[in-house]
């Protein structure tokens, strides 16, 4: 069964149990709490993959809902799925831009990643990254992570909750979140172990 914005904001209003609470509330808190949440979970349901199109700089921009970078490939003929390092701005400044080196890294400036050596404009570049929470307005709409950890974002909601009524119950709340976060995440991490994804190195081809 698919749980929906408004079915977690039921669950908390319904566990808070104040007569002031209101739907309004309810979704301030709720949206609060995948804010907080996104800061720092990175979970397969949070996973998104993109083609796009390299610009004239070696560079690709990022989409809107981006929160964090897992892996850019570097698609087309003369690469064969190349994937990319990550490194510091200062590392990438230093590598080598030439078309013939054998390092191949990535690096963020503001809102875009560039790339060496120079990958040739018009290419394509797919990444996997970590999405943004969906826009919460709808009883109806749906974020991934409701139907993964439905408990972790009442529980989330919960503490914003407590704060703005002043609910003697809001450090209970907040240790069961972090409980649940940790959780979850124990849970991905080791689902990433399983699968080998791990064992791939970066810098070198993948066959699709």
């Amino acid at each position: 069964m698919t749980t929906t914005f408004g079915d977690i904001k039921t669950k908390v209003t319904s566990r808070l149990n104040n007569g002031l609470m209101t739907d309004a509330l309810a979704a301030e808190f709720v949206k609060d709490a995948m804010t907080r949440i996104n800061r720092t979970l990175r979970v397969p349901s949070m996973e998104r993959k993109l083609t796009l199109t390299v610009g004239s700089d070696s560079d690709v921009t990022l989409p809107q809902d981006f929160l964090q970078m897992r892996d850019l490939i570097v698609l087309g003929t003369g690469y064969g799925n190349l994937k990319m390092h990550k490194a510091e701005r200062g590392v990438w400044e230093n590598a080598d831009d030439d078309a013939g080196g054998t390092v191949y890294l990535y690096t963020r400036i503001g809102s875009k990643y560039y790339m060496k050596p120079t990958v040739a404009a018009g290419e394509n570049v797919e990444i996997i990254y970590w999405a943004d929470a969906i826009t919460l307005d709808d009883d109806t709409d749906v974020d991934p992570l409701f139907n993964v950890a439905e408990d972790l974002v009442t529980y989330a909601a919960l503490v914003y909750a407590a704060d703005h009524f002043q609910d003697e119950r809001r450090n209970l709340w907040d240790a069961t979140f972090k409980e649940l976060l940790l959780e979850v995440q124990a849970q991905a991490d080791m689902q990433e172990m399983t699968e080998g994804y791990l064992s791939v190195a970066a810098g070198t081809p993948l066959d699709y």
